[in-house]
Order: C-alpha cells, then sequence, then structure tokens
C-alpha cells in the first residue's frame, strides 16, 4: 500500500509541476535570444495566468525588437543612396581645386564621408545578422580559412604584414550556417591588419577542444587591457588598439551575433607575444 501511494503520489507531483517545468524551458529559450519560444497554458489557474502573461510579454518584446532591427535596416538602406552621391560630388571638388588649403578640406570631408558609409554598411550587416534566422552546416574550417587567406593577402602584403596559419586538422569541421564563418573571419583579420606592426604577422590557429571546434586568430598588435575586453563587443565601442581610426566599431559586435546565432563563444585574451587572440568556438559537426 506504500508504494502504490508513493507511485501515485509521484505521478500526482509530476502532474503538478509538468507546467512549471515548461515554463522553465520557456525561460532558458528567452535566456538564449529565442523570442518565438512560448508556454502552454494549461495547469492550474495561477500557472496558467502567469504562462498567458509570459506569452503576451514576449510577444511584446519581439514586436518592439523587430521593429528597431527593422528601422535600423531601412535607415541604413536609405543612407546609404546620398553619401555615395556625396562621395562622388566631393570628388569632383578636389579635381577642380588647386588650392592646397582647400584640398585638404575636402581631402577631409571624404574621409568622414568614407567612415560614414562604413559605419552604414556595418549596421546593415549587424541588422542582417540579427534578422536572419538560418540552420548550421557542417563546413570544413581549413577551406574557409584558406578562402579568405587568399581574399586578404594582398591587403596584408600591402600593409607588410604576413599571414600564416597552424591547422591541427585539416578535416575539423564545425556547424555554421552559410556565409557566417567567412563573415566572422572578414571582420577579425580586418581588425588584426590594422593593428598589426609592420612585418608582424597574424595567425590563424585552429583546434578541437572536447566538442568544439577553435578558431584562434593572433596578432602582433598593442592588444587590450583586461579590463577592456568585455566591451569590445559593444556596438560603436571602439578602443585603442581594437580597431583603426577609420573603424566603426560595428566589427565584434557582427562577429558576437554571428558566433551566437550558431551556438559559439568567442572571447578576448592576451596572445604570448603581448598581441590579441580572439577565440572563437563553434560547435563540433
Amino acid at each position: 500500500m506504500l508504494i502504490v501511494a508513493a507511485l501515485i503520489g509521484l505521478l500526482f507531483a509530476r502532474g503538478l509541476t509538468r507546467p512549471l517545468r515548461q515554463l522553465n524551458d520557456m525561460a532558458s529559450r528567452l535566456r538564449d535570444g529565442d523570442l518565438t519560444a512560448r508556454a502552454e497554458e494549461r495547469g492550474p489557474p495561477e500557472t496558467r495566468t502567469l504562462a498567458s502573461t509570459l506569452n503576451t510579454a514576449t510577444e511584446t518584446i519581439d514586436t518592439l525588437v523587430g521593429s528597431q532591427r527593422a528601422f535600423i535596416g531601412d535607415a541604413s538602406h536609405q543612407l546609404r543612396t546620398p553619401l555615395t552621391a556625396l562621395r562622388l560630388s566631393l570628388d569632383n571638388i578636389a579635381d577642380g581645386v588647386d588650392d592646397p588649403d582647400i584640398r585638404e578640406d575636402v581631402e577631409h570631408a571624404t574621409a568622414e564621408v568614407v567612415r560614414m558609409s562604413r559605419l552604414v554598411n556595418g549596421l546593415l550587416a549587424l541588422a542582417r545578422a540579427e534578422s536572419t534566422v538560418t540552420s548550421p552546416e557542417p563546413v570544413r574550417i581549413s577551406d574557409v580559412v584558406a578562402d579568405r587567406f587568399d581574399t586578404w593577402r594582398a591587403a596584408a602584403e600591402e600593409s607588410g604584414v604576413t599571414l600564416d596559419q597552424d591547422i591541427a586538422d585539416q578535416k575539423l569541421c564545425a556547424l555554421v550556417s552559410p556565409g557566417h564563418l567567412e563573415q566572422v573571419l572578414d571582420n577579425v583579420l580586418s581588425n588584426a591588419l590594422e593593428v598589426s606592426p609592420d612585418h608582424g604577422t597574424v595567425l590563424v590557429r585552429t583546434h578541437r577542444d572536447a566538442a568544439k571546434a577553435v578558431i584562434e586568430v593572433i596578432d602582433q598588435g598593442p592588444g587590450l587591457p583586461a579590463a577592456d575586453r568585455h566591451r569590445a563587443f559593444d556596438r560603436f565601442w571602439r578602443g585603442p588598439g581594437l580597431t583603426g581610426r577609420s573603424g566603426s566599431g560595428l566589427g565584434l559586435a557582427i562577429v558576437k551575433q554571428l558566433v551566437s546565432d550558431d551556438g559559439g563563444t568567442v572571447t578576448l585574451d592576451e596572445a604570448d607575444a603581448g598581441g590579441l587572440c580572439v577565440r572563437i568556438m563553434l560547435r563540433l559537426a
């Protein structure tokens, strides 16, 4: 009789706590950034009321975030055309001016237009990264690294920087969305080349760590103080040694968004030679 009573009590308790477990699952999904999470409105009246309130709040947050992303994307897109026209006008003015003072002013204005164009392009990329939901696929990391090296080798040679790689496993694959890893490496390599000294080296190292595929991009620049590393992923934050003078402060924010979308993490650490090490950890395929 005691055993039967215990089993009945266990089943009864599990039935009562099932709605609470579902609410906990929903909260976990919200914590991970999944605004599509919803809870079933079942169980006692108090639990149903709580589930309904959470669902309504989540829908409101999803609507507000969607509106914000749409505004950023639309505003950035609308700014591209006048910025392009403004730069062309400044180039035409510079071609017809002989006064060195006026030419210098025009060059400064052109540099600011170029910086603003990069900022707009960064906002567009970030808006696309936040709004696009894709399914991760197995990608061979060594192939992506080789492809990005081919793209950035000319820029590296122009800056007097050597691109080097240390691939522990040529067959190492990670689960990433199409195009994400390419964008991530582009942003990280761009930052690394801007802060690297003449005759410096940017090293891309990959290896397996438990159930993660690890990609490390190591430069020989001035590095970043430990107190500033957690701020480096904030939008528009620019620190000494992290981005060049023409940087927008959005590169690492885009990197974090893309890596997080694929269930990975990205951190900044001090390199052995004193530079910065961007460590990207992705799920193994």
